[in-house]
């Protein structure tokens, strides 16, 4: 109210009474509350947070805003989006990692099976080579002595008829502990490959000499039987760890997967529990708006 200039007389009634709004204005600049829209601020004050808003809820949910609350509301958005990026980062992440310790758990027992089934295979092919070699039975029998040659020369230079018997008793002799000698050699190693094969086949799978053993070839014979029934029995528990263990692999991969089932329908609940609450949270606050 602008100072009269003269004295002016004011009655009790506009003293105490209820004064009178003052006109609207219309200078520039000056935001009227009666000629102003019941939505929003004026079109050259809209801020770019209330016109996302605005492009966002449409007409329907348009209400009267100010300036105010267009800060919290973007802030609480971004929190909402980094939230759901971190969600979807850490259940990418838990999934490569097991998957990674899966493949490489996968990798190292198919190796340790693999070198197990080699092992196996090359010890069977060894006996199955020792097996082959011996094809016929090994018997002790007596070398038939056969007619023995001599040069024509040799008794032209004896004289007598006794000269050339005791000529041919020598050579004869002589011939004769050559014989035994070999004989013997070859009965020793007759009895060294009757030995190597109990030991590597067993006394059941080889034919053994009709005479009964007697003597160091007896304990060699026992020796062979016995490293053979200490092989056969390291054979099967090699054979009984191989079998244990691939029921290992098998238990392993089997629990494995279903571990891996198991956290992917954990991760995939999550996530909808997740989701659920977000879109609670986004209604909540499209309520409060």
């Amino acid at each position: 109210m602008s100072r009269s200039r003269g004295k002016r007389v004011v009655s009790l009634r506009g003293i105490f009474g209820r004064k009178t709004l003052p006109k609207p204005t219309t200078a520039s600049g000056v935001a009227n509350p009666r000629t102003t829209k019941a939505w929003g601020p004026a079109k050259s004050r809209v801020t770019k947070s209330q016109q996302r808003k605005q492009a966002y809820f449409g007409h329907r949910y348009q209400k009267p805003s100010s300036k105010a609350p267009s800060a919290p509301i973007s802030r609480r958005e971004r929190l909402l989006n980094d939230f759901a990026g971190s969600i979807d980062a850490t259940r990418h992440d838990i999934a490569g990692d097991v998957s990674n310790s899966l493949m490489e758990t996968q990798k190292a027992l198919e190796s340790q099976l693999a070198d197990v089934i080699a092992k196996h295979d090359e010890k069977l092919e060894l006996s199955q080579a020792s097996r082959a070699a011996i094809l016929t039975p090994l018997e002790e029998t007596e070398l038939p002595m056969g007619s023995l040659k001599h040069p024509a020369g040799i008794f032209k230079e004896q004289k007598t008829l006794a000269d050339r018997l005791a000529l041919v008793q020598n050579t004869l002799d002589r011939e004769e502990r050559d014989i035994r000698g070999l004989w013997k050699a070859w009965n020793k190693t007759q009895q060294r490959i009757i030995c190597l094969g109990v030991e590597v086949l067993g006394s059941e799978n080889v034919s053994l000499p009709t005479k009964a053993p007697t003597g160091s070839f007896k304990k060699r014979l026992n020796g062979a039987a016995a490293v053979f029934e200490q092989r056969a029995g390291v054979e099967k528990g090699m054979v009984e760890d191989m079998k244990k263990m691939v029921g290992d692999i098998r238990d392993l991969t089997s629990d494995a997967r279903k571990q891996f089932a198991a956290q992917e329908k954990k991760s995939r609940d999550d996530k909808r529990k997740q989701r659920e609450e977000i879109c609670q949270l986004a209604r909540k606050m499209i309520a409060d708006i």
